[in-house]
């Protein structure tokens, strides 16, 4: 108790963080890590959460904040997570809630179907519907002609990707 005290009047939290790592305290780690923010305890609540086992709410609670940062890294480590502790209809809803102009769910779909090899129906209509709602969101007419190119290149690239997984 002590120890903490000490640490918590400290400017520089990271020595709290590691120390709470070290006694097991995961969640108030990562709470000071949230705190900290920046690269580093970004790079910290990645490594915690890829290595742990926590809740599905303490889970997508301390994914929230690193995915507008990292969202590449936070999908990876939700297809990590075992499909009976972590369902992917539950990290499709989470994902979907969060608003992003990323395509969260199709990147999540596609990379959990494939590392998975999983052959469900309802995942597989899902990302159908997900690679159709995408093109059809690239196909909105944008502003500016650079703007329009990247979304041709995109369109482009997602139709190839939504054939090949219809094959």
């Amino acid at each position: 108790d002590e120890v903490i005290i000490y640490l918590q009047k400290k400017e520089n939290k990271e020595p709290l963080a590691i120390f709470y790592e070290g006694i097991g305290e995961v969640t108030k780690a990562l709470e000071v890590w949230k705190d900290i923010k920046g690269d580093r305890g970004i790079f910290k609540t990645i490594k915690i959460l890829s290595s742990i086992n926590l809740s599905k709410a303490d889970l997508f609670k301390y994914c929230k904040w690193v995915l507008r940062e990292k969202p590449e890294q936070v999908i990876q480590i939700l297809i990590s997570y075992d499909k009976t502790v972590l369902h992917p209809d539950d990290v499709i809803d989470f994902l979907r809630d969060w608003d992003s102009e990323q395509p969260l769910v199709l990147k999540y779909l596609k990379s959990f179907i494939e590392k998975r090899n999983d052959t469900s129906k309802s995942l597989h209509t899902t990302l159908a519907f997900e690679y159709i709602n995408h093109i059809d969101q690239i196909k909105q007419p944008t502003k500016g002609y650079y703007d329009k190119c990247d979304d041709e290149e995109s369109l482009a690239v997602n139709r190839e990707n939504f054939k090949d997984f219809l094959n």
